[in-house]
């Protein structure tokens, strides 16, 4: 056995290795909600923009972000049962709207332009019906959760603002909006835990991820004549289930120090 069958033998299982790697990266970011995946279009699109076409974009992109903010604030702002999360609720409303008329005022004193909101940066209405169907003990945990999430999106474009900006004004009330958004986050994770013993997910953005920590993984299944409830059924992702890429690596791995072992055994003489 020559040692150039062995280099081959090794470098065609360093390239499973590489590409069970690489598939393994790319099934986890095809497992997330079509909202997500929307969003993360146009976040990603914004990011290529510099001067007035970031700043008209930003304020197009944020706008209808904010807007999705406030209709779930306002759907636990009434009847959440801890007061605590009715008064964060209400006070989203109120800051979120202040920053949507500061903004829609900026644009149209800077660029003489009306707002034009970006669809993918809203929620979707199936997303909201599930909210406004549970009751509202699962809604005011469903709202912890996918804010949090929802925040997170926030503070992904805000650096991006600090960085890109032109006018001070945008960049203060994007500096007001990380600092908030995040004490918001790690506040609704903390009364998650607290009011819930439920322990959220590190945020993605994707607010799918939050509804999933909240909501029960598996429904039984009702019969035709068993009345109906008003639990919130899980969205579907456009990905399968998350593999593990650390075993798929592992097993490869063993596999490749294997091959190599029987293999050095025969080359002897």
């Amino acid at each position: 056995m020559n040692r150039k069958l062995i280099a081959t033998v090794c470098c065609t299982l360093l390239a499973m290795l590489v590409l069970g790697s690489h598939t393994a990266r790319a099934e986890v970011l095809t497992n997330h909600s079509p909202d997500f995946q929307k969003m993360k279009a146009a976040m990603d699109e914004l990011a290529q923009k510099t001067g007035q076409d970031f700043e008209i974009g930003y304020i197009n992109s944020i706008i209808p972000h904010h807007q999705s903010a406030i209709m779930m604030a306002q759907a636990v702002q009434n009847n959440a049962p801890h007061k605590e999360v009715r008064d964060a609720a209400a006070k989203i409303v109120n800051d979120q709207q202040k920053e949507i008329d500061e903004l829609t005022k900026w644009l149209k004193d800077w660029y003489g332009q009306d707002v034009h909101p970006d669809p993918r940066m809203q929620m979707s209405p199936e997303m909201m019906t599930m909210l406004m169907q549970a009751d509202p003990t699962m809604r005011e945990k469903l709202f912890l959760a996918m804010m949090r999430e929802h925040h997170q999106s926030a503070l992904d474009m805000g650096p991006v603002v600090l960085h890109k900006a032109t006018h001070q004004e945008l960049k203060d009330q994007a500096q007001q909006m990380i600092t908030s958004q995040k004490q918001e986050q790690d506040m609704f994770g903390g009364w998650l835990q607290g009011l819930y013993t439920l322990t959220p997910p590190t945020p993605t953005g994707d607010m799918q991820d939050g509804m999933d920590a909240v909501m029960p993984m598996a429904m039984p299944a009702q019969s035709p004549t068993a009345p109906a409830t008003n639990m919130p059924q899980t969205l579907p992702r456009t990905g399968g289930a998350i593999p593990d890429p650390t075993w798929t690596l592992l097993i490869i791995g063993i596999a490749a120090v294997l091959c190599g072992g029987v293999i050095l055994r025969r080359a002897r003489p």
